[in-house]
């Protein structure tokens, strides 16, 4: 009787410990080594979903504000919630299609907004940064002090003065380390610095 039970939770271990295996290393993205260009258009391509932290800085003539960022795009479903670094106050903004819902978590105050899914477009999420560099032709890549650093022009923009947007991919480190979006005169609007990026 005693051995059935350690066999039973000894089989148990292993199949969870499999299971954990299968998903760290073949789950396409969380392992994937960018070694080359090639390499970094099958990682933005296979990114469909994915969960990420990061800090956003929002640059205008007068002053600079900082963000905290979580971001969570799955199966056609993307979730923003921003918190201001300074009172902790929050706003969740949820995009499934052409319906988008904002809470604000302060006041609990939520409200739906249908047929608005093209105003949820926004230079802040990754999507619309690969969205933008399949859809750029002229991209550039570069390769500069362990960073793959990636050009393209801003199309899936709603503000007329963002005119690029810049990746910097750390090869060291294999993950995305910031997007720098850019105006027409080549000053920084926005700047997201990743903090976590997991592909889900």
């Amino acid at each position: 009787m005693r051995w059935r039970v350690l066999f039973v939770g000894g089989a148990c271990f292993v199949i969870v410990f499999l299971f954990f295996c299968v998903f760290k290393f073949w789950v396409v993205g969380n392992n994937k080594i960018v070694e080359d260009v090639d390499d970094l258009d099958e990682y933005f391509l296979g990114m469909k979903n994915y969960r990420a932290s990061c800090v956003v800085s929002v640059v205008s003539n007068k002053n600079e504000n900082t963000y905290r960022l979580s971001q969570v795009q799955q199966d056609g479903v993307l979730v923003q919630e921003v918190v201001d670094a300074d009172t902790g106050d929050g706003v969740v903004i949820e995009c499934d299609g052409n319906k988008v819902t904002v809470r604000n978590t302060a006041l609990s105050l939520e409200k739906v907004f249908d047929m608005y899914g093209e105003m949820f477009n926004s230079s802040m999420g990754l999507d619309a940064f690969i969205e933008d560099y399949v859809a750029d032709s002229r991209r550039e890549v570069r390769e500069e002090n362990g960073y793959f650093i990636v050009s393209v022009r801003a199309k899936n923009s709603q503000n007329r003065y963002s005119k690029s947007k810049v990746l910097y991919f750390n090869r060291e480190s294999n993950s995305i380390e910031k997007i720098v979006v850019k105006d027409i005169n080549n000053n920084d609007l926005v700047i997201i610095e990743y903090i976590s990026l997991e592909i889900l």
